[in-house]
């Protein structure tokens, strides 16, 4: 089945609006670096932390997840919560087209993103504002050792120790065991769908990852694998 069928097939019609559960709402309030401006986007997940089976955690939210209060809701990003029900077997809440989320349905995820503001036209961030908002998702990383998929560059020198100058190449298809949790690193999901990974710095293709669908769906086989070891 290819992949525009998959998601097709498991995005819900579900135009339920509701509050973002409370894993983190002070995050919300917060202007402790240049991108807090009152658009902060909370981390979601279970209602009970204890059930979380594994933490997605993305480089910055999107228009979407700003206005809907949920992270990988985008029409890009979105992608990740399809794929995580159907490859992954994870009870999780895929939104409609418009990015709305239905709380009745059960979750074992928990997404976030390294930086928790979408930054003003899109502009750069910086290594500073990654590790301020960085506590944020610590609180959470805290109270479960579930493990970690990173997703984008942003995440992986985020959170992976001594890693400012790796590269995709260097990350992916290993577990990083750190403080006895693991930590695996894929793609930025939006980048899959747009369809061209760009070497880093640059706006050249990187024709070592010409085929991102199906090195992203290897990743997640990948994932899957460390999480039948772990029941």
């Amino acid at each position: 089945m290819s992949l525009s069928k998959i998601a097709n097939k498991y995005i819900s019609t579900s135009s339920d609006k509701q509050p973002i559960n409370n894993l983190c709402s002070v995050a919300r309030d917060c202007n402790d670096c240049s991108l807090g401006y009152g658009a902060a986007v909370a981390p979601s997940g279970p209602n009970n932390i204890e059930k979380t089976k594994l933490i997605l955690i993305g480089e910055k939210p999107g228009n979407k997840e700003v206005l809907t209060g949920y992270h990988f809701v985008g029409e890009l990003s979105r992608i990740a919560r399809v794929l995580v029900r159907q490859i992954l077997g994870l009870k999780t809440r895929v939104p409609d087209r418009n990015g709305n989320i239905n709380l009745s349905e059960e979750e074992e995820v928990i997404y976030t993103n390294a930086v928790l503001c979408k930054p003003k036209k899109d502009a750069a961030i910086t290594k500073a504002q990654y590790t301020t908002c960085s506590k944020y998702n610590n609180e959470i990383l805290s109270k479960t050792n579930c493990p970690v998929l990173l997703c984008g560059l942003g995440a992986i020198h985020t959170y992976l120790p001594d890693s400012d100058k790796v590269s995709l190449k260097d990350v992916r298809g290993k577990i990083h065991r750190i403080n006895g949790r693991d930590w695996i690193c894929t793609f930025n999901p939006a980048v899959v769908q747009r369809g061209v990974f760009y070497i880093e710095g640059t706006k050249k293709p990187d024709t070592c990852f010409d085929s991102l669908v199906w090195h992203f769906t290897r990743d997640l086989l990948f994932v899957k694998s460390v999480l039948d070891k772990g029941e």
